[in-house]
């Protein structure tokens, strides 16, 4: 199911499932290190389209997801993905949920959080979740040249290491087996999701990352002190995306929502980084036939002194 098409649910919490389920990945097989990548479709565990079904119920009726999202409430982009997906595995398959985030512990410390792991016509899955947001930093980028938007510590090397060397590993865990009574280990899979942003002069890069899918979801970064809203005349309606609402596409009513022109954009954003470093993600929008402004493009709009300098190198 590609994007325009989820952009036509009317809920923003059910395109933010839709997206979860549904939408591009960001990564493809064979990744750097090996790192077993799935959807819910490859594991057995729903059909699109029995999810394209579900979801277009949800849309008449979102009241159960919106009340289940309501019970695990946060701002957090992670937390909502991670949230977005324990409801489709506890609520919309027959999948049993043997743990949600829980804590595997030694006699000593804490040894990390497994996001999932669930028991599925005989098998043990464990699956552990992440969605991020990372900007091309270098010209000729390789994995550890895509930077978080807030600190060069966070990269999309790194955080394939931290997935593949530390948090997929809990499933084998002598403490996970023993807690779950698990006479075998379960295979463990990522579910990874997210945006890689270019440059405005990169927007469609020639070179192809191996492990990198080759539609996965993509915008535009730029620095506070050089806007690039000028290279989209035809552009008349732009929107800040607020968190948790950037997981998904935007859309939104013009009569439920004042969009914001060009100008008064740039306004809102030299008057936010006056008094802050933190990152913006603006829409442009467009106006669909019946009259809903959709997201046409992304924009990451970053500190004028990103990024900061730092080493992105994968721990031995």
């Amino acid at each position: 199911m590609n994007t325009d098409s989820i952009k036509n649910f009317k809920h923003p919490e059910v395109r933010a499932l839709a997206w979860t389920l549904l939408g591009p990945p960001l990564l493809r097989s064979p990744t750097p290190l090996a790192l077993s990548m799935t959807n819910l479709f490859e594991l057995g565990i729903c059909t699109p389209e029995y999810c394209l079904e579900r979801l277009i119920q949800l849309d008449k009726d979102p009241t159960k997801l919106r009340s289940w999202l309501g019970q695990h409430s946060t701002k957090r982009v992670g937390r909502y993905f991670e949230s977005l997906v324990h409801y489709w595995l506890h609520c919309e398959t027959s999948a049993e949920l043997l743990a949600a985030g829980q804590q595997i512990r030694d006699e000593h410390s804490t040894i990390g959080e497994i996001d999932f792991l669930l028991r599925f016509e005989g098998r043990v899955i464990h699956i552990e979740t992440a969605i991020k947001f990372y900007l091309q930093a270098q010209a000729n980028p390789q994995w550890q040249d895509f930077l978080g938007p807030t600190t060069a510590h966070d990269s999309l090397w790194k955080k394939t290491c931290h997935l593949a060397q530390k948090q997929l590993p809990l499933g084998h865990h002598e403490q996970t087996l023993k807690r779950w009574e698990l006479d075998v280990a379960p295979a463990s899979y990522a579910l990874i999701k997210g945006y890689l942003f270019y440059p405005w002069s990169e927007f469609s890069p020639a070179q192809e990352l191996n492990g990198i899918a080759r539609s996965h979801p993509r915008g535009i970064w730029a620095r506070s002190n050089d806007l690039p809203f000028h290279h989209f005349p035809e552009v008349e309606y732009w929107a800040p995306i607020s968190k948790p609402d950037w997981v998904g596409p935007y859309r939104v009513s013009a009569q439920t929502a004042l969009p914001l022109t060009k100008e008064d954009l740039t306004t809102c954003i030299y008057s936010h980084f006056s008094q802050s470093s933190s990152p913006v993600l603006i829409a442009s929008l467009a106006k669909s036939a019946s009259g809903i402004l959709e997201e046409r493009h992304r924009f990451m709009i970053v500190d004028s002194k990103w990024p900061p300098s730092s080493e992105n190198r994968c721990s031995d």
